[in-house]
């Protein structure tokens, strides 16, 4: 039995599910199904906007978004007050965008006031990242709070929800949320493989 943030154990009905005939990727069968999954996406991710299923790793879903939204020269307001919020500072770097990190110690949250004086000194900041759950130190970032922020100050506001989504309450369009990657193999306890992403 697996007692870490991820990939968690496999629910029972999903092996269940995995035992049975495989759909193939086309046809009227197919679409109905996945259709069906958008809309259970939807629902967790509390949108009415658009669910994409991006095929392949967590990160690789942050980097779709990382290409996405960042462009040469561009400075991203980073959380970091743990691993993976410095692998989103790679992600960032790796596209050409500056960094411009707000900090707390390991094991502590970022407030709303970090994320407000950040944006109030720097003038030109294009987006805010955090990772919502920071697997590496258990804290909770309060990402209610930060989109408030984020809308205040107009800029593009991406959530990291990968070890919380579908076990703490997200609220991608009453919280100000632009993108926000989910993943299924953690609180949800399915396969990964397939990561939803709420645009």
């Amino acid at each position: 039995m697996l007692m870490i943030p991820g990939p968690s154990e496999v629910d029972p009905r999903v092996l269940a599910t995995l035992s049975q005939p495989i759909l193939p990727h086309y046809g009227t069968d197919w679409r109905e199904e996945y259709a069906a999954a958008l809309e259970d996406l939807k629902k967790i991710f509390k949108t009415k906007d658009q669910v994409i299923m991006f095929p392949g790793p967590g990160n690789g879903a942050v980097e779709l978004v990382g290409l996405n939204i960042i462009e040469p020269g561009d400075k991203i307001a980073n959380v970091v007050n743990g691993w993976f919020g410095e692998i989103l500072s790679e992600v960032i770097r790796t596209y050409g965008g500056e960094p411009v990190e707000i900090k707390a110690e390991y094991g502590c949250a970022v407030t709303p006031a970090d994320v407000e004086a950040v944006l109030d000194q720097e003038k030109d900041i294009k987006a805010v990242f955090v990772v919502h759950n920071e697997t590496s130190s258990g804290v909770e970032n309060p990402i209610r709070e930060i989109g408030k922020v984020a809308k205040k100050h107009g800029v593009i506001y991406f959530v990291d929800a990968i070890s919380s989504f579908g076990g703490v309450d997200i609220d991608v369009d009453n919280w100000n949320i632009d993108v926000c990657v989910g993943y299924p193999s953690k609180c949800l306890g399915g396969i990964h493989g397939v990561v939803p992403i709420a645009v």
